[in-house]
């Protein structure tokens, strides 16, 4: 079973989506696809027994402390 989460690129960086996805590779599956101009569904699939709502959870944790590095240097 898959999670879809809508993620806005202006917020979520493409390049901290998929850095975020190298380093969960071994936890999860990333598919990402465009939406809108600046928009883009990413489905999010366990690889592992853990609790998928888990995985997800702590992905997307990592990926909005990478966002939010990313916003802090660029100030």
């Amino acid at each position: 079973m898959s999670v879809q989460i809508n993620l806005d690129e202006t917020i979520y960086p493409l390049e901290c989506i998929r850095e975020a996805g190298v380093v969960y590779s071994e936890l999860c599956s990333l598919t990402l696809q465009h939406r809108t101009e600046h928009s883009l569904v990413a489905e999010i699939t366990s690889l592992s027994a853990a609790d998928e709502r888990t995985v997800v959870n702590e992905f997307l944790n990592y990926l909005l402390n990478l966002s939010l590095e990313k916003h802090l240097q660029a100030t």
